[in-house]
């Protein structure tokens, strides 16, 4: 049930994700450490079609992983639950705090995709504090962490919030990030292309 989850959520078909999740939840061990990670994805796949709930499963989701130490995981988590209080309407201290929480829990790891997004996703939270000058450390530190990876998706996607937030600060240089940001994406014909040319 959670490999069939996994399929269907790689095929964007959240729906049944969410249904494959929440059956393999019923089924697993309360004890068992793999257990959180497992209503991390049902989280995910929940944030697409019960966001409300969502929020609460993922709440529990990062208390479990921290229990865990598995730092990366609940970084992952804290900032599902930003994109989920953004979503949702919630105060923007509350979405900034979730956050600052997933940035203090990479910091220090090795670069990983997961620590490479939460950087990413902190940045773009910074271009709403017009705090551009941190948006762009923190892109930069992403793309880095892509880079090593040779992520390249990624790679392109914070470049692209590198333009961004030098756009907002006037600084004339952010034609290269953006013209960086879209060859990638069409040199590897990522999906993205389609977002930049809109």
């Amino acid at each position: 049930l959670r490999n069939a989850g996994d399929r269907a959520f790689a095929l964007n078909a959240f729906e049944a994700a969410e249904r494959h999740y929440r059956e393999a939840m019923e089924l697993w061990p309360d004890g068992d450490p793999e257990r959180r990670a497992l209503l991390l994805r049902l989280a995910k796949a929940s944030y697409y079609t019960e966001p409300e709930e969502a929020y609460l499963q993922v709440q529990d989701a990062e208390a479990g992983l921290l229990e865990l130490d598995d730092r990366e995981s609940a970084a992952d988590a804290a900032l599902l639950q930003a994109n989920l209080a953004h979503l949702l309407g919630l105060a923007q201290e509350t979405v900034f705090d979730h956050a600052y929480r997933g940035l203090a829990l990479v910091e220090g790891l090795e670069p990983s995709r997961v620590k490479a997004e939460v950087l990413l996703d902190v940045a773009v939270v910074m271009t709403l504090t017009t705090d551009n000058a941190r948006a762009i450390e923190l892109a930069t530190e992403a793309r880095r962490n892509a880079e090593t990876l040779e992520l390249r998706e990624l790679e392109a996607r914070a470049l692209a919030a590198i333009g961004a937030a030098r756009g907002l600060s006037g600084d004339p240089g952010v034609r290269e990030d953006l013209e960086q940001s879209i060859a990638i994406i069409e040199e590897i014909d990522s999906p993205l292309g389609s977002h930049h040319c809109g």
